[in-house]
Formats: C-alpha cells, structure tokens, sequence
C-alpha cells in the first residue's frame, strides 16, 4: 500500500536554474511565448528535473539498504508538469526491501512520475569517471523531424557543484557526482540533440554497473535503438561509465503553419472586404492570423491584437504591409482587471467589425469529473473578457451610424459532444447566450456567432493526427457571409 509522504511545487527559476545546471534549454521547458504553441499550451517541468527533485524531497524517508547501491533506476512520465503545479508523492518499498517505487500525483489524482529505484545488496564499487565541473554550454536544440537525421553521438558529462547542491541538495551529497551527472546528461540527449527540439521525453531506464566501460569516461554516448514511424516513437540507447539503459521518446509536431499572404491572395477577390475596419482581436496565430489576411487581401484597414506573441503578431502585420496592405498591431491583454483600451483607426474612427478569437490553450480534460478550475478559465475568456471587450465601444458606438458587428466563433461541439471538451463547449454556449442578451441591450452592435468545426492550428496539433478541416478554407467562407 502507497504511504502518502508530502507535496512541493517546483517555480519559473527554479525551472531556469535546472535548465543551466542540465544545459536543456529546450523552449519546451523555460521560453513562454514559444511553448504556448505546443501541445501543453504552456512551459512544462523537464522530466528528469521532477525526477530528480521528488527522490531528493522524499530521501530521507526512504528506506535505504545499508551497503548497498543503486543498482538500477527506471522512471516514466505519463503527465505533464506545469510550473507552480501542487506535486504529491507516495512510495511503497518491493518485498526484498532492496527496491522502492515512488509515485507522484497533481491534484486530479492523475499519475505524473512513476519512479522505481532498485538497489544492490553488493557494497558500492568507485567507478572511475571524470566530469567538468561547470555548467554545459548553452546550446540551441537541433531542430529535426522524424526520422531523424542525427540520431548518434556523444554528451559531455557536466556538473556545477553549487547549482547542483541548491537544486538537489540531498542526492547532491548522497550520490557520486558521475551518476547525477549521467542522469542529467539524459534530458540533455533528449531535449536538445536527439530527438532536440521537437521532442518528448517518456521514460528513462538506467542500468548501474561498475564493469561497463565506456572509450570516454567523461561522456554519456547514444544512439539509435528502435524507431516506430507510425506514432514518431523514437528508443535511444545510451551508454557511459558504469552504466547503460534506454530513453525512450516522441517526435512532437512542430507549430502549425498557416498559409502565406501571397496564398490567401489567391482566393480573395481584391475589394471583397475594403468597406471594413476590422479589429481581430488574438490575430498573431491560428485562425485570428488566417482571419487577419484573408480581410487584408480583400482590401480591409486591419489591426491585429496580440498579448505575448508581439514578434508572432509584427511578422503577420509586416507580411501584409509589404504587400502594400493595411495592417499593425496592438498589445492588449483581454483578461487584464484593468480597463480594455478603446482601439481606434485613423482619424479616430471605430472599427466597423470585432472579431474576438482571444483563448486559452483549449486543453482536454481526460477525467471523469466536471474540472470546475478548467471551465472557469475558459469563462475568463469567452464570457467576462468578451462582455468587457462590448462594454468597451457600447458609448461611442451608440454615436455611430451604423452598428459593429461582432464575429464570436463558437464550436461545433455544442451540437457534436466530443469527450473532453464539455467544459470548453458549455462555456462556448454561455457565450451564444450572452450575445444573444447583448444584442437586445445593444442595438447599436450585430452579433454574428458561427459554430466553427475543429480546423488546424496549435490548439488542434497532437502527435496522433486528428481530422480538421483547412482554417482558411473554413474561414473564407464564413467571412464572406458577415455582411449579407
């Protein structure tokens, strides 16, 4: 039986600080604006680093056989870390009490580390292996897609002393500094040579014995073991001094791509949408961006809003203004508690049409029970950011001679239940709603609410492919219907 044992969080420097200490600085883990493009929506916790800092809390509870060693360590991540995230663990000891299994949990009770230590009843034996004593170089990720091309080499064992004993201060003085070196060579491998940038990490499993020997002592060597091309499953095998396993991973999709200016030009009559002045609010990526194009290429003044991606956002305004097409940005953060700027055209002018596709991460929720947090992140969005985006021009609109129209896309999954997703559906439909009562409190504003079918962007990108439909295709013909 587990025997609860205690919960910590792991912080944004804490995350920094594992990454120079391992020289994994895969954007994954420690670059915001970058990884919210990714599956998680978010930076997320290296796995070794949670490993690592959950044996280390849980030490010197452990039962530890006395002269013995570690023998063998196999771990696997089922679940994403995300930074400040409440961890819990347990552990339960094998019945020769030469082993212990440590299990943690986030606060849905979903397993994110399951980590098994097994030690030998053998007194430790030195290994005879050297490490530099700094940090590793900081390095860009190779960037590669599967198969990959660089699939073999070796790494560069490293350890700075003091980083290592503030972040892990227990194993730091228990372990030999080679292991923990090995150890951390491993996201090394993973996160920034091989699969490198678009990779996943999903268990480790690291042999200990003094008689394996290795041409370098000071080097982690690795290389191809077994690759499966239909779910991008990539096994590498590694060895060093004194010890040999496997790390096995994934190849995860790169940020999805939206169509170039020049392609959306091809489909858009050149004064399809020149009578608009359209305010795109989130138009630095995903549909907001195929949005902003398709109005630029049929002759619409644009202005696209961002709230992290500003380089994102001026490479789709510069894009368009090169063609000789209006368009910048703006900075705004719809969920901010203070007051939204009222966004203006030239000369003062309002913007004829709003279209509001500001979002979270639009993340599953894989359990059985209602995720109460969840929808109500989804709220902040689609309900209390959009009301107070209305609120915004509701003075100066009733000035107007004609009413802003507002584009709010909602989702086909109100009306096709997709498991998951009844969280992000439901708050979806309470945005149907509140348009529905805002247009009979605003006249001087037309709503226009499309249930959208899941298209591709980053919220739709997973290493399994799932069916969508083109973003441009499926917005061109939306967009075209606005003002009929």
């Amino acid at each position: 039986m587990l025997k609860p044992m205690g919960q910590f969080t792991i912080s944004k420097q804490q995350s920094q600080e594992f990454a120079a200490l391992s020289g994994d600085y895969n954007p994954l883990h420690v670059d915001e604006v970058y990884s919210r493009r990714l599956q998680f929506g978010q930076p997320v916790i290296h796995g070794i680093h949670h490993l690592l800092r959950t044996w280390d809390e849980a030490y010197f509870d452990l039962p530890c056989p006395e002269n013995a060693y570690l023998a063998q360590l196999n771990a696997t991540f089922p679940n994403p870390v995300s930074i400040n995230q409440p961890i819990e663990y347990s552990y339960q000891v094998t019945p020769d009490e030469l082993g212990v299994v440590l299990t943690a949990y986030n606060k849905k009770g979903q397993t994110i580390l399951s980590l098994s230590l097994q030690f030998s009843s053998l007194p430790a034996v030195h290994v005879d292996s050297s490490v530099l004593e700094s940090q590793p170089p900081v390095e860009a990720p190779i960037d590669q897609t599967f198969p990959p091309k660089h699939s073999s080499g070796e790494c560069q064992l490293h350890l700075d002393a003091s980083l290592a004993k503030k972040s892990f201060p227990s194993l730091f003085k228990h372990l030999p500094s080679h292991l923990l070196a090995q150890i951390l060579a491993c996201t090394r491998v993973v996160g920034m040579k091989c699969p490198g940038l678009n990779s996943i990490f999903s268990r480790i499993k690291l042999d200990f014995n003094p008689d394996i020997e290795v041409v370098n002592k000071d080097s982690l060597y690795y290389f191809e073991a077994h690759k499966d091309e239909r779910f991008s499953i990539l096994k590498l095998g590694v060895e060093g001094q004194g010890v040999k396993g496997s790390l096995d991973t994934f190849f995860r999709p790169t940020p999805v791509a939206q169509p170039s200016y020049s392609e959306v030009c091809l489909k858009v009559a050149e004064n399809t949408f020149s009578a608009q002045r359209a305010l795109v609010i989130g138009g630095s990526r995903g549909v907001g961006e195929i949005t902003a194009k398709i109005l630029a290429a049929g002759g619409a003044d644009v202005i696209i809003t961002y709230s992290k991606g500003q380089e994102e956002a001026d490479k789709v305004a510069t894009e368009i203004t090169q063609a000789n097409a209006h368009c910048r940005t703006q900075a705004i953060d719809v969920t901010s508690s203070n007051a939204q700027p009222l966004i203006q055209f030239e000369g003062k002018l309002l913007p004829t049409h709003i279209y509001y596709f500001a979002s979270p991460h639009i993340l599953a929720n894989n359990t059985k029970d209602w995720d109460n947090e969840l929808f109500t992140k989804f709220c902040r969005f689609y309900l209390d950011a959009f009301y107070k985006t209305v609120k915004c021009y509701a003075a100066d609109a009733k000035k107007s001679s004609s009413p802003i129209t507002f584009f709010y896309p909602s989702t086909i999954f109100i009306d096709q239940p997709e498991k998951g997703f009844s969280e992000y559906a439901v708050a979806k439909g309470a945005g149907e709603t509140l348009c529905k009562q805002l247009t009979t409190m605003h006249h001087e504003f037309r709503f226009i609410v499309p249930r959208l079918p899941r298209m591709q962007t980053d919220q739709t990108s997973s290493i399994i492919p799932i069916k969508c439909d083109s973003t441009s295709d499926v917005m061109l013909d939306e967009l075209r219907n606005i003002d009929r």
